[in-house]
């Protein structure tokens, strides 16, 4: 009787973690693909968007925390630390350019092309970390 309210109950709270799982990958895709757009146009108009849909990331993540296990949740956390990250480097390169359109100095250009850098590495480090957290979502569902 024990063994079967047990083998029940694990089955309830993997299909759950399994089907939280799915959704957390749909919100956490849409957010790279907004950062590639932002990545491909720094445009001020997208740039709310973003900040909402990291919000709404965030707060997917800690809505289901209780079917996250712990070493995805910190993965999760660090993954929007880099979308927040990426979303501060954008907002600081749409300032750039818009100083650099009253006074176009070899500072701004430089200031530009660091911000550039810094918002590419962030890219590439959040492309790495959904990847990864893709393959450890995978092998959580597969049990």
């Amino acid at each position: 009787m024990e063994l079967e309210k047990a083998k029940s109950q694990f089955l309830r709270y993997s299909e759950k973690q399994f089907d939280l799982y799915n959704s957390l990958w749909r919100v956490l895709l849409y957010t790279k693909v907004q950062a590639d757009e932002l990545w491909e146009d720094a445009n001020p108009e997208k740039l709310p968007s973003f900040s909402e849909q990291i919000k709404l990331t965030k707060n997917a993540i800690n809505n289901d925390l209780l079917l996250i296990e712990e070493k995805h949740y910190e993965k999760l956390m660090e993954l929007i630390k880099q979308f927040e990250q990426f979303e501060f480097g954008k907002v600081k390169l749409v300032d750039v350019r818009g100083d650099s359109d009253h006074n176009t100095t070899e500072i701004s250009s430089r200031q530009a092309e660091e911000t550039i850098n810094s918002n590419r590495m962030t890219k590439e480090r959040y492309d790495e970390l959904i990847i990864e957290i893709g393959k450890t979502f995978r092998e959580q569902i597969k049990g």
